[in-house]
């Protein structure tokens, strides 16, 4: 690690977290939040997914950060120390770190989302996309939470991104 790359962790809250091993975590069918840490929780919440691998801060004074846990094949977004985003990568590039394992969350039917789901499988599994989506990414809203599901150019799923509306 380099100077550049201390100086941009310094301080991080995560680093005497334990390591927990595993897939991702599961998300709830109903509401599609993660049963911990939830959307609104403050990032100590994410202490039960482990140290993450990557832990950064976007801005320490505002409390925007980001956990990757790529091992897992999730990121959590933190604004203002608070929840507002997971992702999800699915397809076996979406992710750069070396330690990078693919995730397989499931849609609120119970279907395991893989890089081979296409268009026509996650608009019958989440519903019609928002108008202006395009086909590299459909943005779907359900109820108090929106995701956008990113494609690869062959139309495949590469990565899903999961927020609260606000």
């Amino acid at each position: 690690m380099g100077l550049f790359d201390r100086l941009l962790n310094f301080g991080d809250p995560t680093k005497d977290w334990p390591v927990v091993s595993g897939p991702a975590p599961a998300l709830s069918r109903r509401t599609l939040q993660l049963e911990a840490p939830r959307f609104g929780e403050p990032l100590e919440s994410a202490l039960t997914l482990g140290r993450p691998d990557e832990f950064t801060w976007q801005n320490k004074k505002a409390g925007f950060s980001e956990l990757l846990y790529a091992s897992k094949g999730l990121r959590l977004q933190f604004e203002a120390n608070r929840l507002v985003e997971v992702t999800f990568f699915i397809g076996p590039s979406s992710c750069s770190h070396r330690g990078f394992k693919p995730a397989t969350p499931k849609s609120p039917k119970g279907v395991p989302l893989g890089p081979e789901m296409r268009k026509d499988r996650i608009v019958e599994l989440f519903g019609e996309p928002v108008p202006g989506s395009d086909d590299e990414v459909l943005q779907i809203l359900h109820g108090d939470t929106a995701s956008d599901f990113s494609l690869t150019e062959q139309g495949q799923l590469d990565r899903w991104d999961l927020y609260l509306i606000e």
